[in-house]
């Protein structure tokens, strides 16, 4: 077994000796010279040719001409994050993969989520299968597991390690920090584009009697990987197995899972999208599709689109999994992002003691207003704007605050109002106290469910804090 002992810092700690800090620091070359001129290339006189004698003119020229990768065919956009995992009960008698094995131990990982169609400048606000990849840094070696919201086939076995070789220009996409193992490695492989790794010795083969015929494949009770040992039989024919004609069932199986809110949410979706398909022959073949999954769901797109509905399909699947379903999620305020609409003239000592009950529980706390800068409250304390009614949107936040103050215009109020109407809209909780009261009550929502109002800072923060966690509440009534 491997004698590397790694911890949730080990990737973390490797990849400092990475990272570099140019603040405060001289502009040198990629060569470390430094350099007296950076704005000006070198010519023969003011007007005259640039000389190619000018090594750091060519250097970021290079650079410049060289710097972009091409993105990736799928999922060229998305984001990730470093942090570790940790297995909640040993899977020992599931597997012989360390990592898995002790609840004690914390892994690094690197989380990538992506769309996976769109371009690298894509919006990440499309509505496209989702994709996302986890790279476990174990001490027996790099793991990658990859998923998509969609089925996927064994051939992005091949195509996600083809993918690097071209963009990467050769076999060494492994040496790049993000990539390396938090283990050793060692094997006879030499040589090749971004090669990092400086081998000693002077052989790069297997068996060999300069090295003692080492390094030596491990035995597999020494940690050796081997495959599982699976009879395969069959002759060579270009076809599938039956099974695989099944398209709808997991389709299926996620419709009757939904609760009636998100049905009628992903109704308005393909009606939406589909409302913009020009084709009526494509409008009817998706109908028809979607037929094989809910003859309910197609029908109530079908209508809308103005597109007559199959009577043909539906399925036979009744199952359904509560796990699939928003609403049965674990109801947390942590993470939850709050606006606040507020003006100069706030209470600061109630107002702030809302704030405070928010962040303890882990809701993040952004203010809105008509300008940016600072607003004042009745003392004098100044409050540090984060957006305008122009640079922040309503549908960016989780759930709204409405504080004001006294000394608001019409304008203000107007656009505090399509604030709060719009979260209203997208079934979002609503807090008020002060003068937000008044808007509420203006837009009549006070008595709607998830709408809060209060005078006594203490049980309006409590209420507040478990309509936001419930996050959605579905039985407003909208109009």
């Amino acid at each position: 077994m491997s004698d590397h002992k790694e911890n949730k810092n080990s990737k973390n700690e490797q990849l400092e000796q990475f990272r570099v800090d140019d603040r405060h620091k001289k502009l040198t070359t990629n060569q470390g010279v430094k350099v007296a001129e950076d704005e000006f290339s070198l010519k023969a006189g003011s007007r005259g040719p640039t000389l190619m004698e000018d090594f750091h003119f060519r250097e970021k020229m290079t650079h410049f001409d060289h710097e972009r990768i091409p993105e990736r065919v799928v999922h060229a956009r998305g984001f990730a994050a470093h942090g570790e995992f940790q297995v909640y009960e040993s899977m020992k008698k599931y597997t012989k993969a360390k990592f898995l094995q002790n609840p004690n131990v914390k892994t690094p990982v690197f989380v990538r989520f992506s769309t996976v169609a769109g371009s690298r400048g894509s919006a990440e606000t499309v509505r496209d299968a989702r994709g996302f990849a986890t790279k476990f840094y174990t001490e027996e070696g790099n793991y990658d597991l990859v998923g998509n919201n969609i089925p996927v086939l064994q051939g992005r076995l091949f195509s996600y390690t083809d993918t690097q070789l071209i963009r990467l220009g050769g076999p060494n996409f492994h040496e790049l920090p993000v990539n390396r193992s938090v283990c050793p490695f060692h094997n006879n492989q030499r040589d090749g584009y971004g090669r990092q790794t400086i081998n000693k010795g002077q052989v790069s083969y297997h068996k060999n009697s300069l090295a003692n015929n080492t390094p030596t494949p491990a035995r597999e009770v020494e940690g050796g990987y081997t495959h599982y040992q699976e009879k395969v039989e069959g002759r060579k024919i270009k076809a599938r197995s039956e099974s695989f004609n099944d398209h709808f069932s997991q389709a299926t199986l996620f419709w009757n899972s939904m609760s009636k809110p998100e049905k009628e949410h992903m109704i308005q979706a393909f009606s939406f999208e589909l409302g913009k398909v020009k084709n009526k022959a494509v409008q009817k073949q998706v109908v028809e599709m979607f037929s094989n999954v809910s003859l309910e769901l197609a029908s109530s797109f079908a209508k809308a689109v103005g597109i007559i509905p199959s009577e043909k399909g539906s399925s036979n699947v009744t199952k359904s999994s509560p796990a699939l379903s928003q609403e049965n999620t674990a109801k947390k305020a942590a993470s939850r992002k709050v606006g606040v609409i507020i003006s100069d003239g706030f209470n600061e000592k109630e107002v702030m003691a809302v704030f405070d009950a928010l962040k303890e529980e882990g809701v993040m706390v952004e203010t809105i207003s008509n300008q940016l800068g600072t607003v004042k409250g009745s003392d004098g304390t100044e409050l540090e704007i984060d957006h305008t009614f122009l640079t922040g949107e309503s549908v960016l936040f989780d759930a709204l605050y409405a504080v004001g103050g006294n000394k608001e215009d019409n304008k203000f109020i107007s656009d505090a109002s399509y604030f709060i109407n719009e979260a209203f809209s997208h079934f979002k909780p609503i807090g008020a106290t002060h003068e937000g009261i008044k808007w509420i009550e203006q837009n009549n929502i006070e008595n709607s469910p998830g709408v809060i109002k209060g005078d006594s800072m203490k049980s309006f923060a409590d209420n507040f804090i478990k309509a936001i966690a419930a996050h959605r509440h579905w039985d407003c009534q909208v109009v």
